[in-house]
């Protein structure tokens, strides 16, 4: 799986308090373009990547998601990777 084209969007500065780091948008096997993942920096200082999950009307699904936890981590690390590499996240 070849994940490229990642493009990072800082958040605002009133939202950045609040641990969201920016948005990322992706290119997946060449194929597919994914927006709305979500950088976001816990608590405990961790960057962790959130799939995105539109809401509408009160309730939100998720309409793209990892298949299981070795697509999760796989994407998850190539995406701070890049971000890392260029600066853009610590």
């Amino acid at each position: 799986m070849i994940v490229s084209d990642i493009r990072f969007h800082p958040a605002p500065p009133g939202l950045r308090s609040t641990g969201l780091l920016g948005f990322v948008r992706l290119v997946l096997g060449d194929a597919v373009v994914i927006d709305g993942f979500a950088i976001r920096r816990t608590l405990r200082g961790t960057i962790v990547v959130s799939w995105p999950e539109p809401h509408r009307r009160g309730t939100s699904r998720r309409v793209v998601r990892p298949r299981d936890e070795g697509a999760r981590a796989f994407l998850e690390r190539e995406i701070l990777r890049a971000l890392r590499s260029r600066g853009e996240v610590r």
